[in-house]
């Protein structure tokens, strides 16, 4: 047996938050111990000694495709390229933030920075309740023959250059599955709030999940707070954030008035990270948040 070699890789681009299905041609699969792009780990399944798939990781830029087996790993000039940029700090503003600890390529890779900036902005929506992207959702709810449909999804309303919920479609499904979407005209018809529609004229059909819809939400700009708030996330200690001689927060726990020397969180009072800094910003936005409970 001898080392991989890789030949190439489809498609050659994804996006930076990773997740793109790739196919990845080469020799000596059979015995394929570790697939890395851009030196961080991708699943992957063999298919055959000359063929593999894998999921990309995170990554940033165009980064290296490499499969190891047994008796070694491949060395071929094959790349897989990261489109976009993230949303709350690129690499370079992470590396410009903490001078002192980030700017070690070495010891924090651009992947490993771009993998940490997906998963801060997802807790970062998870708390707050809204897309700090654009994004785009296909959903499916219930019409009751009224002319109003409440969003899962809005648009915040402290962005400060908000851009209205974009509807792509709205399908009635029948009974016998039959879809029927509305016409450019009664698309037309629909008027878009930031956390519902509403029809001019004519009633959303009875009916469980009858209707689907397809439409794009989200901030549009992200505010310069939220942004610093993950950048101040990135520097605490793992796992929430990168750095692990970070030195921990003193915080009140709220029991004796004692002040402890750790991190304390209790997401029920709004102490996700354990920072006031942090935390407080995300109370806030939050609080601005008027999500409709409609499941």
């Amino acid at each position: 047996m001898a080392a991989p070699t890789v030949t190439s890789v489809t498609p050659a681009t994804g996006t930076y938050a990773g997740g793109t299905a790739v196919l990845v041609v080469g020799t000596n699969f059979t015995t394929a111990t570790a697939v890395t792009i851009g030196g961080q780990s991708a699943d992957f399944e063999v298919s055959s000694a000359t063929l593999l798939a894998a999921t990309t990781p995170a990554g940033t830029g165009a980064s290296q495709v490499i499969v190891t087996n047994p008796d070694g790993s491949s060395s071929d000039d094959v790349d897989f390229t990261y489109t976009g940029s993230p949303a709350l700090f690129s690499v370079t503003e992470a590396r410009a933030y903490d001078k002192a600890q980030l700017t070690s390529a070495t010891t924090y890779p651009s992947a490993t920075i771009t993998a940490k900036e997906v998963d801060i902005r997802t807790r970062f929506e998870r708390i707050i309740g809204v897309a700090l992207t654009s994004t785009t959702s296909t959903e499916y709810y219930d019409g009751d023959g009224s002319d109003t449909l409440l969003l899962k999804h809005h648009m915040p309303y402290a962005d400060e250059t908000p851009s209205p919920v974009t509807l792509t479609s709205v399908t009635v499904i029948d009974t016998d599955d039959t879809e029927t979407a509305f016409t450019v005209a009664e698309l037309a018809d629909v008027v878009k709030y930031p956390y519902k529609l509403v029809r001019r004229s004519g009633y959303f059909d009875i009916g469980d999940r009858n209707i689907k819809v397809v439409y794009t939400h989200g901030y549009s700009t992200v505010p310069t707070e939220i942004q610093n708030a993950a950048l101040q996330v990135l520097l605490l200690p793992p796992p929430d954030g990168l750095v692990p001689g970070s030195a921990p927060s003193m915080v009140i726990d709220g029991s004796d008035g004692a002040i402890n020397w750790s991190r304390i969180k209790d997401p029920a009072r709004g102490k996700w990270f354990g920072s006031e800094a942090i935390d407080s910003i995300l109370r806030y936005h939050r609080s601005i948040e008027k999500v409709p409970v409609i499941w």
